[in-house]
């Protein structure tokens, strides 16, 4: 049986009054010809949607949040999600959970061959991608942080630049290797840009 339809051609103003006992529309597919901002509910994965920028965004629930993590963002990286309060969350921790992935060495100048030194993926063991982390030159006795030019190639073999070489140390570590944790509201997380 079909309800029947009252069509509006005109925005309806309750000026700051209640719309009780409403139920947003019920589809088993998503409503042709969506307007920005339009909302609907999938009566077949029981889900609300709504409409942005030419697409259909699902709303998603708090208890399929990790899953969808896991599964599209961060899967594999070696980082602890955790959802809090546990009774209606509103934040999501990100944590570190690989803080192994640190390789410091001390040098000298015998160790820079024409203003370059390198270090291999296979000693430094951080992945690669890895992350200068720390470059410091040891002068009277004291060390002095200095800047350097660093790069990577496919594999993850480091290769650092100075005008000349110099005594002291570096601290290469991996993507994760920072144990600070993160957090973030859940609608920027779900709507916001995702980061490496």
């Amino acid at each position: 049986m079909s309800r029947a339809e009252i069509k509006f051609v005109a925005d309806i103003n309750l000026n700051k009054n209640y719309l009780k006992k409403a139920r947003f529309e019920n589809l088993a597919d998503a409503p042709a010809d969506p307007a920005e901002g339009q909302v609907y509910y999938n009566t077949t994965d029981k889900c609300f949607y709504f409409y942005h920028e030419s697409t259909w965004e699902k709303f998603v629930k708090t208890s399929e949040l990790l899953t969808l993590l896991n599964e599209t963002l961060i899967a594999g990286d070696g980082v602890d999600i955790k959802l809090y309060p546990e009774e209606n969350p509103t934040k999501l921790q990100i944590a570190v959970k690989n803080k192994s992935a640190l390789y410091v060495k001390e040098f000298t100048a015998a160790d820079w061959t024409d203003g370059v030194m390198t270090i291999s993926a296979e000693t430094h063991k951080c992945g690669s991608k890895p992350v200068l982390q720390e470059m410091m030159e040891y002068v009277d006795g004291k060390s002095r942080a200095v800047e350097v030019g660093f790069e990577y190639d496919a594999s993850g073999n480091v290769s650092l630049y100075s005008n000349e070489g110099f005594v002291g140390y570096v601290q290469i570590g991996s993507p994760y290797s920072d144990p600070v944790p993160v957090e973030s509201s859940l609608n920027e997380i779900l709507y916001g840009p995702v980061t490496e």
